[in-house]
């Protein structure tokens, strides 16, 4: 299997140095390909700051319990995943939703 069989193609933005007048960065769209290896790893790592994040003992307020956690994300240029803000279009973009629940009681 050849190596960029076993990377997918990522269009995403670059920041550039702007060379006109005032300087300041812009967003270049850019097309990489993003080994499979990275980006499993990449995820792994993102995933187990979520869970950090997350890890509290209590989910609870008043009556109501937290039973479902849906964020946005957006894979870099290096293949790195980002957790989308407030502010950002992720309604419009092309950011991917990950949701979390809670596994049942048995």
């Amino acid at each position: 299997m050849s190596e960029r069989s076993r990377a997918v193609m990522i269009v995403t933005t670059a920041e550039t140095l702007s060379s006109t007048w005032g300087g300041g960065f812009s967003g270049q769209m850019v097309e990489r390909s993003i080994p499979i290896e990275r980006l499993q790893a990449n995820f792994i790592h993102f995933m187990r700051n979520i869970q950090q994040v997350l890890s509290v003992s209590d989910t609870r307020v008043g009556d109501m319990a937290l039973d479902e956690i849906t964020f946005s994300v957006e894979i870099g240029a290096g293949g790195e995943f980002k957790l989308l803000g407030t502010g950002i279009a992720t309604e419009a973009s092309s950011s991917l939703k990950f949701t979390l629940r809670r596994e049942p009681s048995v």
